[in-house]
């Protein structure tokens, strides 16, 4: 086993532990704000390709890959986020757009506003505007995502009262 696979086993399996550890608390796991830094931790120690090929290979990737947005990892290539945007399941294409938008691209953005206006062909409210995309979009650091949450609030003025 070269150096490069052997980087790529260890990370598999410390971040397996601890989404598996994320997983068996149903979330919980990062009630206390740990599971985050922890990971980022964890991913600093480690060259951001070798973790971006485990994301795209490993079991369920959407999963993992949001995970691991969420803790820094933007490198993502755009062709292989959009993928998921084709889905016919609307979560699969929502967190498509999501995970281009957590790494940049306008294209997550676009789709983005248009589940949050209920304008997308797959948008069956089961998405909502108002708790998971204001949600998600608080691990954005971007104008973008800022832009984004204020039209949700301003569309939605009468819950935010």
């Amino acid at each position: 086993m070269n150096d490069q696979e052997q980087q790529l086993a260890s990370f598999a399996q410390e971040f397996e532990r601890m989404e598996h550890a994320m997983l068996n608390m149903d979330g919980a796991a990062d009630m206390d704000g740990s599971f985050y830094p922890e990971l980022r931790k964890l991913v600093s120690r480690y060259d951001e390709q070798i973790i971006v090929d485990y994301a795209i290979n490993c079991q369920y990737p959407l999963g993992s890959i949001e995970y691991l947005i969420k803790a820094g990892i933007k490198s993502f290539d755009k062709d292989y986020l959009l993928q998921f945007t084709s889905s016919d399941e609307e979560l699969e294409a929502y967190d498509g757009a999501y995970f281009l938008a957590l790494c940049g691209y306008d294209e997550g953005y676009e789709l983005l506003y248009t589940f949050a206006m209920g304008t997308h062909p797959l948008y069956s409210g089961y998405i909502s505007p108002i708790v998971d995309m204001i949600e998600d979009l608080a691990y954005a650091d971007d104008e973008r995502a800022t832009n984004l949450i204020a039209t949700i609030k301003e569309t939605y003025a009468e819950y935010f009262k």
